[in-house]
């Protein structure tokens, strides 16, 4: 069973942007994402409202979704349960999907927050909260996520993006 990463023996501190390191436990490609001010909300959205500046702690995130095979690790090892369906409507053979070796580098899907946080768990790591995914999404170059988010919600919602975590 893997043991879950003291944080001052592993995590190596988050200083500038584009630093990147691999998790032990899981090998996720990790970014990170520093320190600073940034500015959270929209006016174009009503639940953006107001919009206001937010200070973050320097933190790492996940660099991609966590994939099938990633997944089945902490499946295996008893920390995680199985999705609730191992189906997917958009592949080719959507009856076995989880489980497949042909999509063991495709996202995980079919899995909710309490199965997304005990792998976040497992893996030494948690979810996201709100400012440090939007803060992720914004970039250094402040971009309103909001309006992209917007005129990309199909591809977004296809993409799973909530399955990323941060490191603690």
């Amino acid at each position: 069973a893997s043991q879950q990463i003291n944080s001052a023996e592993y995590w190596q501190p988050c200083t500038e942007l584009g630093l990147e390191l691999n998790s032990p436990v899981d090998d996720m490609k990790m970014v990170c994402v520093p320190a600073g001010d940034f500015i959270m909300g929209s006016p174009e959205v009503s639940d953006g409202i107001p919009v206001h500046k937010v200070f973050l702690d320097a933190f790492w995130m996940d660099k991609t979704e966590v994939t099938n095979a990633q997944y089945e690790l902490c499946v295996t090892e008893g920390y995680c349960t199985v999705p609730f369906s191992k189906e997917s409507s958009t592949r080719r053979d959507w009856m076995s999907y989880y489980g497949n070796s042909s999509y063991a580098n495709y996202p995980i899907i079919n899995i909710d927050w309490y199965q997304a946080n005990a792998y976040c768990n497992w893996a030494g790591r948690n979810l996201p909260t709100e400012a440090q995914w939007e803060k992720a999404a914004r970039g250094l170059d402040q971009r309103p996520s909001a309006l992209w988010w917007q005129s990309n919600r199909a591809r977004c919602e296809a993409s799973h993006w909530r399955r990323l975590a941060v490191a603690r």
